[in-house]
Parts: structure tokens; C-alpha cells; sequence
């Protein structure tokens, strides 16, 4: 089994007018960020056609050619609300718990940094580095108790108790935690007047926890990978003030988890006896 967190083949294709508003904008992108520091924030992801500043390189390193000599720092807060719902109160027989279950892990902080430097003479004409990450979806939930009279946390099969009889999944506190930090190197030439183009080589580091899932073979274990990709963009100033941009950026092959494995439950035990395979990522 193939765990993939993947932006394959990402283009973001947006047209911005400096004269013009606009509308609306998405807040978030799902599990990634649609842009990093203020501007990029306030934009929803625009920023890929209007770069201005080093933070554009972590969207399109083609607009690092408006940046000026700088270096920025910056904060998101994010504050996402999980929640698990069992349908029945008091499920017969029940691995999962009725009612709702809320996530403690409900406030994260995301920093980001970017420099930026104009070069005179050289074979490009900006030269920016950026740390940024993703992260701020990992989940907590408390060892609740559960109705062991109504058989909760037994196997259905066996009817032999599962883990410790209490949380979300039997085995006490559970939840699960990815975080992902990038390093771009990058490198932004304007080509002819109005079109520029960029490319960054990305090292990424990603780290992986989860507690409380003994019954499906995963937890109780930190794993950490290393691995590389490249972003690349082209922006184009088609009349004043309007801005073309396409961005995107090739899977970040990761190393194969040392620690953690994916098992799905066998056919005879349900959660006794579980098939586990090595899990291998890209994202």
C-alpha cells in the first residue's frame, strides 16, 4: 500500500488587474497553504501572477524578478475544528465510539522566511532563498471512555478485548500528526521585457506520528524523511497591469518510512490479525 501526499502537475493559472478587485478568494487550499506571509495570504493564491516580494518564490519563483533586496519573516495562525461522530450512542458491539468526539489540537502556528537578492550581471537577475511549511491538521483526541457492558473494544470475532479498552480507537489517546518543511533555493530571469522565468530546487524534510492506532499496526513510533523536487514558473505581463502566471511544482519523491506501516484488517479477525505492508510516500 502507497501512501501519496502529492501536488503533481499543480498550475495555477491567474490574470490579476492592479486597477481592479476582486470578488472573493479561497481561504485555504486544504492541507496546503494557498500563500505565505501577509500579502500572499490576503491575495488566496493570486500571488502566483503578481509577485512582489520574496515570499513569492515559495508560489512562483518567476516573480521573484519584481522583488526587491529584502528578507521577511512571517506567522499564519490556523485554527481548524475536528470532530469524530458516531451515528449510534451505544453501538453493539462497537469499535468506534457514539456521540462526538472532539480534537483538542485546535490552534497552530506556521512561520515562513524568505530572502531575496538582485544580481548585476549575472546569467540570472535574482537569486532567493525560502523556509516555509505545512502543517496545522494533526489531530488529538482524548482517551474517552467507552461502554464496555454494550461489548465496545471487543473483538467481534474473538470477542477478545482491544488495546486498552478506551479512546477513540481502544488504545487510549489517538490522533495522528504530519508536518512538512520545504527549503527553496531559487533563481528568477526576465527573459525579454514582460517575461520572466524561474525555477527552485526544493529539500524537504516530513515527519510523521501516530498514537493510538496499535489496532491497525501504526503508532507508537516517530518516522522522519528527507526528500527533493523543483518548482518552476513563467510570468508574463500581457498589457499594463495584467499579470499571466503558471506555476508548478513535481512530486517530492520522500524516503520510504523506516518506522511506520499500513495494514488493512484480514478477512478471518477483522483487527487481530492485520496485513501490514511498508508505506511509501511522495508529496
Amino acid at each position: 500500500m502507497t501512501i501519496t501526499l502529492r501536488r503533481t502537475s499543480l498550475a495555477v493559472l491567474t490574470l490579476t488587474a492592479a486597477a481592479l478587485g476582486s470578488s472573493g478568494v479561497w481561504a485555504t487550499d486544504g492541507y496546503y497553504q494557498p500563500g505565505f506571509g501577509a500579502r500572499q495570504k490576503a491575495l488566496g493564491g493570486a500571488g502566483v501572477a503578481d509577485g512582489r516580494d520574496a515570499t513569492t518564490t515559495a508560489l512562483n519563483p518567476a516573480g521573484l524578478v519584481h522583488a526587491p533586496n529584502e528578507f521577511s519573516m512571517a506567522i499564519s495562525a490556523f485554527s481548524p475544528h475536528r470532530y469524530v461522530e458516531g451515528s449510534d450512542p451505544n453501538p453493539f458491539p462497537g469499535f468506534t465510539p457514539g456521540g462526538r468526539v472532539e480534537s483538542d489540537s485546535k490552534l497552530f502556528f506556521i512561520p515562513n522566511m524568505a530572502w531575496s537578492q538582485r544580481v548585476s550581471g549575472g546569467i540570472v537577475d535574482v537569486i532567493g532563498v525560502s523556509m516555509y511549511a505545512n502543517g496545522g491538521m494533526n489531530t488529538d483526541y482524548r482517551g474517552v471512555a467507552r461502554d464496555l457492558a454494550a461489548f465496545n473494544c471487543f473483538n467481534p470475532v474473538t470477542f477478545a478485548p482491544v488495546g486498552n479498552q478506551t479512546g477513540v480507537f481502544c488504545n487510549g489517546r489517538s490522533g495522528v500528526n504530519l508536518q512538512q518543511a520545504l527549503l527553496s533555493v531559487s533563481f528568477a530571469k526576465e527573459v525579454m521585457p514582460g517575461f520572466s522565468v524561474g525555477v527552485a530546487p526544493i529539500l524537504a524534510r516530513q515527519q510523521f506520528e501516530a498514537e493510538g492506532l496499535k489496532a491497525f499496526g501504526v503508532g507508537g513510533s516517530t518516522d522522519v524523511s528527507w526528500g527533493g523536487g523543483v518548482k518552476g514558473g513563467i510570468e508574463w505581463a500581457v498589457m499594463p497591469n495584467v499579470r499571466l502566471g503558471v506555476a508548478g511544482t513535481s512530486p517530492i519523491w520522500m524516503q520510504p518510512s523506516k518506522s511506520i506501516q499500513i495494514c488493512s484488517p484480514s478477512r478471518a479477525t477483522s483487527i487481530s490479525r492485520p496485513i501490514c505492508r511498508q508505506a511509501s510516500r511522495s508529496i
